[in-house]
C-alpha cells in the first residue's frame, strides 16, 4: 500500500499525484470522514476544502462512514476505490471506529495493497504506533478505547499542524509529555507530508 500523510491535506493534494506517478483523472476515493462526527461538518470549512481539493483534481469521490461497518463490508464497500481518504477529526473518535470495524486489522495486514491511503491530520495520526499524546489537541473523551494503541505502521506519533498558531499552547503541553515520556515523535506542518511505499519514508515539502 502506498501511504500520503498530510497534515493538512487540501494544502499539498495537488503535488502527492505527481510524486506517485499516477493520473488522479483516473482514480476513485473513498472519502472516509468518520473523525469529523464530533464536529458540525456542514461548517467543518476545513473537512470542505480537503474533499473539494480531491475533486478539484479530478478524483471521483464518493463519501464513506466506517461508523457500523464490520470487516466482511468493508472489504466489499472499499473494493472499487482507488484511493482511501481519511480525513482529520477526533483521533481517539477515529481509532474507536477503525477499530470496531475491522478497518485497523485490514490496514495492518496490508489487505489493501494497491490502494492508496491518503490521511489528513487524525487520518494520518492513526497510523501511528500510539496516539495518547494527541489527547493536548483531541479530546479523548470522545471515545470509549481501551488503549491509545494505533495502526502502528510507524513506529512514531504523527504531531500535525506543526508550527500553527492555532496549536502552539496546546503543543507546548504535547511537546513536554513526549519528551518527558520518552515517546518518539516526528513534527509535520501543513506544508509538508510523508509518503511512505514498501517500507521507504520520504519527506516532501510543497
Amino acid at each position: 500500500m502506498k501511504f500520503v500523510l498530510t497534515s493538512n491535506a487540501s494544502s499539498v493534494n495537488h503535488s502527492w499525484a505527481t510524486e506517485l506517478g499516477v493520473n488522479p483523472d483516473k482514480l476513485t476515493a473513498a472519502f472516509i470522514d468518520t473523525a469529523a462526527d464530533v464536529y458540525n461538518k456542514a461548517e467543518a470549512e476545513w473537512l470542505r476544502a480537503d474533499r473539494n481539493s480531491l475533486t478539484d483534481l479530478g478524483l471521483n469521490v464518493t463519501d464513506y462512514s466506517l461508523v457500523g461497518k464490520n470487516k466482511s463490508q468493508l472489504i466489499e464497500d472499499l473494493a472499487k476505490f482507488d484511493v482511501l481518504f481519511v480525513s482529520g477529526g477526533n483521533t481517539f473518535y477515529l481509532l474507536e471506529h477503525s477499530n470496531k470495524s475491522g478497518f485497523t486489522d485490514l490496514i495492518k495486514e496490508d489487505y489493501f495493497k494497491d490502494k492508496i491511503y491518503i490521511g489528513s491530520s487524525a487520518g494520518s495520526v492513526l497510523l501511528s504506533n500510539n496516539i495518547e499524546v494527541i489527547k493536548f489537541l483531541d479530546d479523548p473523551q470522545n471515545a470509549n478505547l481501551d488503549n491509545y494503541n494505533g495502526v502502528g505502521i510507524f513506529n512514531f506519533t504523527i504531531l500535525p499542524h506543526w508550527g500553527s498558531d492555532k496549536f502552539k499552547e496546546k503543543y507546548l503541553k504535547a511537546v513536554d509529555y513526549a519528551y518527558l515520556n520518552s515517546i518518539q515523535a516526528f513534527a509535520l506542518p501543513d506544508n509538508q507530508y510523508i509518503v511512505s511505499e514498501n517500507n521507504s519514508f520520504k519527506l516532501l515539502t510543497d
